[in-house]
């Protein structure tokens, strides 16, 4: 009796030889065609991560003799600061809603020492649950960005919800609908039909999350997941309905070090690097992971390895989700 991997190889020779000619031509085109795809998936890689340059936004997005504005929530710190940085180095100046008073005004010197303007105003999302609400907000803005030509939107804006969906109050599932998806929602509203009017080309930036698509786990966080990736529906579908009138964007980060995210997952990468790559593909990609490491990262766990990178990847981030867990629960208790 012939050994079992033998006899299988045995086997499969033998069915191989029985198929159709036509047939095996058929799946070795099949084959063929797969096979491009994926040479064609990593030369595109190589060349949007590290050959293409970015384009001149300010050219791409100003009107002549008119300052650029861009405008982002919750860019006091972290990824939404990120950006900021970025763009006032492209030469927009900066307008930004945050809760954290503090940050903002830190963020705000830090934007001028750059050469450019930079205001904010403090408002806390959670907060944005009515429409009465809503209208407080948009006087706001109506008051703050009098005189300021807004070229670019990044919603921005997230809380994170660290408590099973089970022990998680009313009050949590109305704030994290607030934050996560009103914000977003009123703030395009709101911006969309005057980005649009503007003579030239302007920018619709919506920042989701990896905890928001169906192939990726979520661990405890499924109230985070859920409200985020309405970030992500609603920016795809601006897309599809604008897309030929603005540049929209649908960004999706991956493990990246903030304040809201303080547990070091595999393959987290700073602020910086985050913001930089996403800056650098404005107006070029519709729908991006940031850098190279996270697309990386992205096809390693879902589409080249079989799931077998992915469950090794979460086995390791297990204890880093406890550990954060373990951060926020010390700060309720604080």
């Amino acid at each position: 009796i012939s050994p079992p991997p033998l006899k299988m190889l045995a086997e499969a020779t033998a069915l191989l030889s029985s198929i159709n000619p036509t047939i095996g031509y058929g799946l070795m085109a099949v084959g063929a065609v797969k096979a491009t795809e994926h040479a064609y998936g990593f030369l595109r890689g190589v060349w949007k991560h590290c050959l293409r340059p970015r384009r001149w936004l300010k050219s791409r997005y100003a009107r002549s003799g008119v300052e650029p504005w861009a405008v982002i929530s919750g860019a006091a710190s972290g990824i939404g600061k990120g950006y900021a940085l970025e763009l006032a180095k492209d030469g927009f100046n900066i307008f930004f809603i945050d809760k954290d008073e503090s940050d903002s005004i830190a963020t705000k010197k830090e934007l001028q020492q750059l050469g450019v303007q930079c205001d904010y105003i403090i408002y806390d999302f959670g907060v944005l649950g009515s429409s009465a609400e809503a209208q407080n907000l948009i006087g706001s803005l109506d008051g703050a960005l009098r005189g300021k030509d807004v070229a670019i939107l990044i919603n921005n804006v997230a809380e994170f919800q660290h408590e099973e969906f089970a022990q998680a109050s009313t009050e949590t599932i109305f704030r994290a609908t607030n934050v996560n998806c009103h914000a977003q929602a009123i703030l395009s509203s709101y911006f969309i039909r005057k980005l649009i009017a503007r003579p030239v080309r302007s920018a619709l930036v919506s920042v989701g999350t990896n905890a928001a698509e169906p192939q990726n786990p979520r661990y405890k966080f499924a109230l985070y997941g859920a409200t985020k990736s309405y970030n992500h529906i609603l920016s795809s579908g601006l897309e599809e309905c604008y897309g030929d009138k603005l540049d929209v964007m649908t960004v999706i980060p991956r493990q990246t070090k903030t304040k809201m995210n303080p547990a070091d997952y595999m393959f987290t990468v700073t602020p910086e690097a985050h913001a930089k790559a996403i800056i650098d593909q404005l107006g070029w990609e519709s729908k991006t992971y940031g850098p190279l490491i996270h697309d990386l990262e992205y096809n390693l766990r879902f589409v080249y390895t079989f799931g077998i990178f992915d469950a090794f990847v979460q086995a390791c981030n297990k204890n880093r989700s406890e550990k954060m867990i373990n951060i926020y629960e010390n700060k309720k208790r604080n």
